[in-house]
């Protein structure tokens, strides 16, 4: 497998800038609290939140750290998540929240991925703004500007899967 070429197809959805979620949230559950649970809501700072820092009526207890995204981006929290974290979840479980967006973890791994198949020629292509995919990195890239483009990543696109695939085909074709 030395030479193999490795086009990654990397997620900058804005759901990317969703936190990773706690082992015991049930998404299939509809939880009860102030939040509502088909909307989203936005935190600008990775800190300590409480209901309050959302509606100024609320409770002021218990408090949560919830984490912004990458690059100016804002955490986008489910409702019925912060539901889950400030109406239901045991002090163990709010010392336990995860502390990364989607797009934070994507980063680590495919850093990881990147610096441990030294093997392998990686390049990467991210969803544009609008439509399509871009290659930001060519197959065979230098390595440390490949890890500066996944770190550059911003969670700002929509998601043009099938328009970004083919952009990786013709990559592959031309």
């Amino acid at each position: 497998l030395i030479g193999a070429n490795v086009m990654i197809l990397a997620d900058n959805s804005r759901s990317m800038n969703e936190p990773i979620l706690h082992p015991a949230y049930d998404p299939d559950t509809r939880y009860t609290g102030n939040f509502d649970a088909a909307s989203e809501y936005y935190v600008t700072r990775t800190q300590a939140y409480t209901p309050r820092s959302f509606n100024r009526r609320w409770v002021s207890s218990p408090s949560a750290n919830l984490v912004a995204s990458d690059n100016g981006e804002d955490g986008r929290y489910s409702g019925n998540y912060l539901n889950w974290i400030f109406f239901h979840a045991n002090a163990t479980q709010l010392a336990s929240l995860p502390q990364q967006t989607r797009i934070q973890l994507l980063k680590t791994v495919l850093s990881d991925l990147i610096t441990r198949s030294a093997r392998l020629n990686f390049g990467l292509t991210k969803f544009q703004l609008g439509h399509g995919g871009s290659v930001v990195g060519k197959c065979g890239s230098n390595y440390t500007s490949l890890l500066a483009q996944i770190a550059g990543l911003t969670a700002n696109a929509w998601t043009p899967l099938g328009e970004a695939t083919e952009t990786v085909l013709d990559y592959f074709t031309d």
